[in-house]
């Protein structure tokens, strides 16, 4: 009689937790694509040689950069062709060696021009791909009008404001674009850098070996959460646990539109956590990102996509 009583207790038991998981759900289990050594942070690694040199060093280059972006902004159109305006490219070629004359930049002193939110594009257009476009165009326009030391300074010009952006700032979109100008610039084939005395071929290589690699590894996170409808563990697990902060605001704002299209009741519970959790995050930039992906409607969601 007794055993009987405990064998029934015993199911209710099991079907109330039974039922109390399926009404709870559980969220997908991140995959080895996202294992803790593929969450990493990449960095160029310290004794890389210089690319540009300094006068300056006690001067910072932020607002001289915000010059460069207005500068972009006003001329736009005709530095965007192909190819740009002569005139107005020579100018822009003055201001970025002056800026990469001084030592050092404000940390985030171009993610202000990204907001918080997810989907948002900069509010300097396509400033970080047609600047670099046009300064390199002129460094060979400049060397083959016989100048070739102004050519040079043009073109460590952009490597120094791909530095810059990569290191100096947080946005995975500002990041990856500075990361784009360094590996763009050092593939330059140009035959008038061969006695080049700071970007030489044992330079160019030790930079070219560590930009290829963040960039490999960066790609293999970017497609995990590039997708319409990413692997929730995966991009749960970037958004927690990657160990570059960039990464984690890059995941918390997918969170943000992942959440209406989560998949299961376990994905949208473990969402809605993650992304409640981070509005106190330590880090005011992921909880600047927590706070744009609760906000997100699903009306701006459907603009996105």
């Amino acid at each position: 009689m007794r055993l009987g009583i405990l064998i029934s207790l015993l199911i209710v038991v099991v079907f109330g937790a039974v039922a109390f998981v399926g009404i709870r759900g559980v969220a997908e289990s991140p995959t080895p694509a996202t294992s803790p050594d593929k969450l990493q942070r990449q960095t160029l690694g310290k004794g890389l040689p210089a690319l540009f040199e300094v006068t300056d060093p006690a001067e910072d280059a932020s607002a001289a950069y915000e010059g460069i972006l207005g500068f972009y902004k006003e001329h736009q159109a005709r530095l965007s062709t192909e190819p740009p305006d002569i005139e107005l490219t020579d100018q822009l070629v003055t201001l970025m060696i002056r800026a990469m004359k001084k030592g050092r930049v404000t940390q985030g002193f171009l993610d202000k021009h990204l907001p918080v939110f997810p989907g948002a594009t900069p509010t300097f257009d396509d400033a970080l791909e047609t600047i670099p476009r046009a300064v390199m165009w002129m460094a060979d326009d400049l060397y083959q009008s016989g100048r070739p030391e102004r050519a040079k300074q043009a073109l460590r010009s952009v490597l120094a404001l791909g530095l810059r952006a990569f290191d100096d700032n947080t946005r995975l979109y500002i990041r990856w674009q500075g990361l784009d100008i360094l590996i763009t610039a050092l593939h330059l084939q140009t035959d008038w850098l061969d006695d080049d005395p700071i970007l030489s071929d044992q330079t160019v290589g030790a930079w070219d070996k560590a930009t290829t690699k963040i960039d490999r590894v960066w790609m293999h996170k970017y497609e995990l959460m590039a997708r319409t409808q990413p692997h929730i563990g995966d991009l749960l697990n970037i958004a927690n646990n990657d160990q570059d902060i960039t990464f984690r605001v890059a995941g918390m704002l997918k969170l943000g539109m992942a959440k209406f299209n989560a998949g299961t009741r376990g994905n949208a519970r473990a969402i809605h956590e993650t992304i409640e959790r981070a509005t106190n995050d330590p880090f005011e930039i992921i909880a600047k990102a927590a706070i744009a992906a609760r906000a997100l409607t699903r009306d701006q969601y459907h603009k996105i996509y």
